[in-house]
């Protein structure tokens, strides 16, 4: 039975999209306003239940950037 991925899931997944798309932590932080802290944990699988808040500011950047992964 599959199950849809949990808020700290979905963040993960941007973040390693983010990354691979050539974005750095440091980039990824300034540019969706939420902390390197809180990116760093994301990258390595180690945040716990981040605020609602950050999960939009971080799917918003990601929306942003998102049509041009394919011109990085």
């Amino acid at each position: 039975m599959n199950r849809d991925p949990t808020g700290v899931e979905q963040m993960e997944s941007m973040v390693a999209d983010l990354r691979q798309a050539g974005y750095s932590i440091d980039t990824i932080a300034r540019e969706s306003g939420i902390s390197k802290n809180t990116v760093w944990r994301l990258a390595n699988r180690q945040a716990p239940q981040p605020m609602w808040n950050t999960f939009c500011k971080l799917r918003d950047f990601h929306d942003r950037v998102s049509p041009r992964f394919g011109d990085k």
